[in-house]
């Protein structure tokens, strides 16, 4: 008949397992204070000792790894505490789990983005690592699938293949196999048209100034990724026309002649490219157009 076991004790028992040992912590489940002289037993599924030890002052006992055990047990007087290696370490039975297949050998694939034109290279890069994160050595070549076989260079994976100029447009796939037979896969987007998107702050003087005086505009062009976007061509229109709410604390009180009209002036066209020195800005000031290094 189906039975279930629990016990009740004061030793808390909590286990770290490695690929060649084990590394058990007890402790008081009432003080959280290490338990010395637990007596620790590796059983198999027969209930046979395959190991045994007891804890040192700082509640630790190491064992060696043994895919014959099934149960741990730990005993101190008349407590009693039990694991069942056979099951997982955490249950997440009720909690959504998602991600990425975990496989003993993960290959973690990246690129520097994910959507190209066609014609264009595509780079991509990958790392290959053991269940621990560790690097794993060149893969055999009879177990790849795919028409190109990545060799690392420093525990570092790069493969670059140009698209033909008539790719067709949408999502794209690259599947690997890192000789498991375990399929690996890293999505990209080929499509038509790409804008640069690039922030173009301009920077000048907001306190109001004479009629006389030299406007300049400090202007910095940088692509939203970070890099600067230095030798861009720069055009543009520079015009003036009053400001007839021109106070900010009179909200509602317009300044000059209301009913006077055309008085909204080009100036001049602006026509340059970004400069491309490091620190370098172009400024706009007047009607002429300079660069200054800042």
């Amino acid at each position: 008949m189906p039975a279930t076991l629990f016990t009740l004790s004061d030793i808390g028992l909590s286990l770290h397992r490695f690929p060649t040992q084990l590394e058990l912590f007890a402790q008081s489940l009432e003080n959280g204070k290490p338990l010395s002289d637990v007596s620790v037993r590796l059983l198999n599924e027969k209930g046979q000792v395959l190991q045994s030890g007891a804890s040192d002052s700082n509640g630790h006992l190491r064992l060696k790894a043994d895919e014959k055990g099934r149960f741990l047990l730990a005993m101190q007087g008349e407590q009693t505490s039990l694991i069942d290696l056979a099951r997982p370490a955490l249950d997440l039975a009720e909690f959504p789990v998602t991600g990425p297949q975990g496989y003993d050998k993960q290959l973690f694939v990246f690129g520097p983005r994910d959507i190209y034109r066609p014609g264009e290279t595509v780079i991509v890069n990958a790392l290959l690592r053991d269940a621990d994160g560790k690097p794993l050595p060149a893969q055999p070549d009879d177990q790849l699938v795919r028409t190109f076989v990545w060799q690392p260079q420093d525990g570092f994976y790069q493969q670059s293949f140009t698209l033909p100029d008539a790719s067709m447009t949408g999502d794209w796939q690259l599947r690997l196999n890192a000789g498991d037979n375990l399929k690996r896969q890293w999505s990209f987007h080929v499509e038509d048209f790409l804008p640069e998107r690039m922030a173009l702050p301009l920077k000048t003087d907001p306190q109001p100034q004479p009629a006389d005086a030299d406007i300049a505009f400090d202007i910095e062009g940088r692509y939203l990724y970070g890099a600067p976007a230095a030798g861009n061509a720069l055009q543009g229109e520079l015009y003036l026309r009053p400001a007839r709410e021109a106070v900010a604390a009179l909200p509602g009180y317009q300044f000059g002649d209301i009913t006077e009209q055309g008085l909204r002036r080009t100036l001049d066209e602006v026509d340059l490219k970004l400069a491309a020195r490091p620190g370098s800005r172009s400024i706009i000031s007047g009607i002429n157009c300079i660069h200054r290094s800042t």
